[in-house]
């Protein structure tokens, strides 16, 4: 019983989705559109980084400390960056006066 309501409630799911394609199209002759259908990814996995990498967590965690590390230079860098912005603008605004 289960099997016969889940077909048929796949059957309706794709017939849906084909109406739907089929009723967004132009009639004008003129313009020719290209009917491709849509590819499906599969399910993803469940699961952390380290298992579906088949990664020690040692490994893990040094990978994690190295990013942190990395953040916090690109921090650093944006902090300066926007500093040194800072005072172009108003090196510009002084000296037109």
């Amino acid at each position: 019983m289960k099997a016969l309501i889940g077909s048929l409630a796949g059957v309706a799911l794709l017939a849906t989705s084909a109406f739907a394609q089929t009723s967004n199209t132009t009639s004008s002759t003129g313009s020719k559109t290209s009917t491709k259908t849509m590819k499906t990814r599969p399910a993803a996995k469940e699961g952390t980084p380290a298992e579906e990498a088949k990664e020690s967590p040692s490994m893990e965690a040094k990978e994690k400390a190295a990013a942190g590390h990395h953040r916090h230079h690109a921090k650093h860098h944006a902090k300066k960056k926007m500093m040194h912005k800072s005072m172009t603008k108003k090196a510009a605004t002084t000296t037109k006066s």
